[in-house]
């Protein structure tokens, strides 16, 4: 694989952030398709490993994915370009648009375009998550845990955060016990 320039890196994770709406779960399968298809920058296993990682820490899905997709790529520059590419369109955006937003939410035909594209950025986290559970969920041992989860999640209400634990200790019990048998 050649060596990938920063500025290609950076234009394409900036034209990501200008032009995908609902943050980062809307983004992972437009990402996936991107740079694991079209562009061969990374193999699936590594974005699955990168939004494994990602979703696991602090901070915003979007600005995670590029710093490891980034870091992937290009080391701790690639990251940083990446980052800043990404987030970059929201920040301008907000700060020249501030003055027009804050009246505009006061308007009923605002809310009620807020609304629809809300419906929509919904169906792309819906797809992000379809093609997410089929790429991760493949072996009994991921389908439990998935189940368990999603179980835990909606009939107790158990904050995400231990959802997030509960998995990475599965996984490492599971590690643990393949290695040792």
């Amino acid at each position: 694989m050649s060596i990938i320039k920063l500025k290609e890196i950076f234009w394409y994770f900036f034209w990501l952030g200008l032009l995908t709406i609902g943050g980062g779960y809307a983004m992972i399968s437009l990402i996936e398709k991107e740079l694991c298809e079209k562009r061969k920058w990374l193999k699936q296993d590594e974005f699955l490993e990168i939004i494994a990682v990602a979703q696991s820490l602090p901070g915003i899905l979007a600005s995670n994915v590029s710093t490891f997709v980034g870091q992937k790529l290009r080391g701790g520059l690639g990251a940083l370009v990446a980052t800043v590419g990404v987030t970059l369109p929201s920040f301008l955006v907000i700060w020249a648009l501030y003055p027009l937003l804050q009246k505009s939410f006061q308007m009923d035909a605002v809310n009620k375009i807020y609304t629809g594209v809300q419906a929509g950025v919904i169906m792309l986290i819906l797809n992000s998550a379809i093609n997410l559970y089929k790429s991760s969920i493949k072996t009994k041992f991921t389908k439990t845990i998935f189940l368990l989860s999603l179980l835990v999640l909606i009939v107790f209400g158990v904050n995400p955060i231990f959802i997030i634990l509960f998995g990475f200790l599965s996984g490492y019990v599971s590690f643990i016990f393949e290695r040792r048998f």
